[in-house]
């Protein structure tokens, strides 16, 4: 489990990231419409190394004693399901709800899709690859948040049809100095 610090280090790789309405974001760790939920995944990750969390965000000891964070490792029983559940709960009480996704999100994500499609009875390649995603994301400490570039519920309605679109080209560059 990396530390906050290698999180948010983590996060200046160059990445191009956007925030409708202004333009391009340099630093995701330091700009005022990105820093505050950065700063969030980082006590997020640093509380897994905080004794009075670990109980909450941590497995139980395995037979090698080792405790692996609880949102990154897939729930395998219904007792696995409430311990997930119980996190999910503290960390959106401590974060007034705010902290919708943690990194255990992207997990669950890839659960269900793997879930749907050996349920669907697609390819053992397809199932696979899913399995792999699944494993991917629960050793890399990456996860998967909101990213899409779909529009959010308010741009969703605004009255003006043309204004719904999160993403929109313009031949112009944009006349915002950032």
């Amino acid at each position: 489990m990396r530390t906050g610090a290698e999180y948010k280090e983590a996060l200046r790789d160059g990445r191009d990231v956007w925030v409708l309405g202004e333009g391009p974001v340099a630093d995701v760790t330091t700009h005022p419409a990105t820093s505050a939920m950065v700063d969030e995944y980082v006590a997020w990750y640093d509380r897994h190394f905080d004794p009075d969390w670990q109980d909450v965000l941590l497995t139980p000891p395995d037979p090698n004693g080792q405790r692996h964070p609880l949102a990154l490792t897939p729930p395998k029983t219904s007792d696995d399901l409430r311990r997930m559940g119980k996190q999910i709960s503290a960390v959106h009480f401590l974060t007034g709800g705010n902290m919708t996704h943690t990194p255990g999100y992207g997990e669950l994500i890839a659960l269900g899709l793997q879930n749907v499609m050996k349920r669907l009875d697609n390819s053992a390649e397809d199932i696979d690859k899913a399995e792999e995603y699944l494993e991917h994301i629960s050793t890399s400490g990456r996860f998967l948040t909101y990213a899409g570039g779909g529009p959010l519920i308010g741009t969703r309605l605004r009255p003006d049809e043309s204004e719904r679109a999160a993403l929109r080209w313009s031949a112009k560059p944009p006349t915002a100095s950032w």
